[in-house]
């Protein structure tokens, strides 16, 4: 079904419906699955542990989940996966990414607002961050990449389903190029848009430069208006589709506003 590809890369949203047909036939064709590590906070021996226990059939998900705390990961992505390869004898690869727990702080930063004393700093300080955080993304990038261009090498016939974020496509799949590893790209589409944060760091990490409509449209995002707070996930979508639809003008009055207010308090 796979052709003659021993490597499959499978891009996808952290949901729950990218562990779905899709995905689980995928891995039914293939012995090896690397799952991307979204937690380099030095749990990830324990965590390849479980999902290669989870696969044997040696623990089942109900275990897991009764585990607590330090687990607590298999109650997100994670948790799908342990599902589906539940009993399946696939051997689990966790990425080994060059992250420490401190880089991984140094990246959520990207995600928060810049404390500035005017719009004008808050949009350089966030260009900076973006900045920062694109070249971490690029650095993990290319040591996935590197990991798979090994596993290809070691695991001789053995089809490998390698599993990373969507945003990614490009820097992995270059990288993997310039390996000369040969794999098959799949993607499942999201169901909801992307985040305009995403998309200036998905820029930043493939080195396009950031206009001043980017910036503010990821600024805009980080501190959205009250009146959607409350609504919750209904406010996050509305919140999107409302800077979608501004212009940069509106943007920047709204910005200045809120910038104003803090430089006074």
């Amino acid at each position: 079904m796979n052709g003659t590809f021993l490597l499959i890369v499978y891009f996808s949203n952290h949901e729950p419906d990218a562990i779905g047909p899709v995905f689980l036939r995928l891995l039914g064709d293939s012995k090896i699955l690397v799952v991307e590590n979204g937690s380099c906070d030095g749990s990830e021996e324990l965590r390849t542990r479980l999902l290669n226990e989870l696969s044997s059939g040696k623990k089942t998900p109900a275990q897991i989940d009764n585990l607590g705390d330090p687990q607590s990961m298999f109650r997100g992505f994670e948790r799908e996966i342990g599902k589906a390869v539940y009993n399946t004898g696939k051997t689990i690869v966790l990425e080994d990414s060059p992250w420490t727990d401190k880089e991984g702080g140094r990246f959520l930063a990207v995600f928060v607002p810049p404390r500035a004393a005017s719009l004008d700093e808050a949009l350089v300080k966030l260009r900076t961050a973006l900045d920062e955080g694109g070249s971490l993304v690029r650095q993990r990038d290319e040591a996935y990449a590197s990991q798979l261009s090994g596993l290809v090498k070691q695991s001789s016939s053995a089809r490998i389903l390698a599993m990373m974020g969507s945003g990614h496509e490009r820097a992995v799949s270059r990288f993997l190029k310039e390996k000369g590893v040969a794999f098959r790209e799949v993607r499942q589409p999201s169901s909801m848009p992307s985040t305009y944060r995403s998309i200036a760091l998905e820029r930043a990490e493939n080195q396009d430069g950031l206009s001043r409509l980017d910036l503010l449209r990821c600024l805009a995002e980080m501190v959205p208006r009250r009146a959607f707070i409350p609504l919750g996930f209904r406010g996050e979508l509305l919140m999107y589709f409302w800077v979608k639809d501004s212009s940069e003008g509106e943007l920047v009055e709204y910005l200045s506003g809120i910038y104003s207010q803090r430089s006074r308090v």
